[in-house]
């Protein structure tokens, strides 16, 4: 009987092993499979972005974007992963090195943090909304512009926004004027920001995860466009008139990617910014926002 027992006692210990075994496997198989996922949706999303004909819309200036082996630069200098810094954000358009405009940080305190499972389930650049910043002198629309869209594809992770607002992306001097800034009001409203002068658009909530592009033309009534996750404008003036209209003309210098030239800092996940240095076309539009679309996951109006 004594022996029998020794023998029950060994078989528990043998199953208990095989158990633990199994369970071991299945976790090893989940994490591959989860694995394989995210390596063949960031593929998809890879083959998306370079057949989505972006690099043929003309005047094409920066398209900085999360997906491509190219897009980032680490403080490390290793290929980029979960949770690292990020020291340049490369300019995916098809041009001379020479012509790429990329947006970078020096300081390791400002620099915006890699998220695989961003936007989408794509990775995003995360912002704290405290000082980090991604920048550039060399700004990609020229001073005296008039002309211009500006695209960003965006989550606010607060709804909480301080009286100052929050900057998507801009270019400015931290003048009245000569600004253009995908601007955040509060928690329901975005505007074209101009600085002392402003288009707002209410949104329903800045934490939706968010198609924007932004079409400036100084040279109409109506100046500026607002496409927001749709493809039907929102139009309107920042009512400076046209007689005034040189007021709007751009700086020139300091894009910014997550803040202004005087803050204004952005707190949340940003995925894609593109700069075309004209107003694009109706069917321009519609074909970013169906490449966007499909991209994240995006539903478009």
């Amino acid at each position: 009987m004594q022996k029998q027992n020794k023998l029950n006692r060994a078989f528990s210990l043998i199953e208990i092993s095989i158990v633990v075994l199994i369970i071991g496997l299945l976790v090893a198989g989940v994490i591959k499979g989860k694995e394989l996922y995210v390596k063949t949706k960031l593929a998809s999303a890879r083959s998306l972005t370079s057949s989505s004909g972006i690099n043929a819309i003309p005047n094409l200036k920066v398209w900085y974007e999360t997906t491509s082996a190219s897009s980032f630069n680490t403080a490390s200098g290793q290929p980029v992963s979960e949770g690292q810094a990020i020291a340049s954000w490369n300019d995916n358009k098809i041009s001379l090195n020479s012509d790429k405009i990329n947006v970078t940080q020096s300081n390791s305190t400002f620099q915006p943090i890699y998220v695989e499972n961003g936007i989408g389930g794509l990775p995003s650049l995360r912002f704290d909304g405290a000082d980090d910043r991604l920048f550039i002198a060399n700004a990609p629309i020229k001073k005296g512009d008039d002309t211009y869209t500006m695209v960003a594809v965006w989550q606010a992770t607060d709804s909480s926004v301080p009286i100052v607002g929050r900057a998507v992306i801009s270019e400015d001097n931290k003048k009245s004027s000569e600004a253009a800034i995908l601007f955040i009001r509060n928690s329901s409203t975005i505007a074209f920001g101009g600085r002392n002068n402003a288009f707002d658009v209410n949104i329903g909530s800045i934490t939706n995860q968010n198609i924007t592009q932004m079409i400036i033309n100084n040279n109409q009534a109506d100046n500026v466009s607002i496409y927001h996750n749709s493809n039907n404008a929102t139009k309107g003036t920042n009512n400076i008139g046209l007689a005034n209209k040189d007021l709007l003309n751009i700086c020139g210098v300091n894009f910014y990617v997550g803040a202004t030239h005087g803050g204004q800092y952005f707190k949340g996940l940003i995925s894609e910014v593109m700069i075309f240095d004209r107003d694009l076309k109706a069917s321009e539009v519609a074909k970013i926002n169906s490449y966007l679309s499909q991209k994240y996951g995006i539903k478009i109006n």
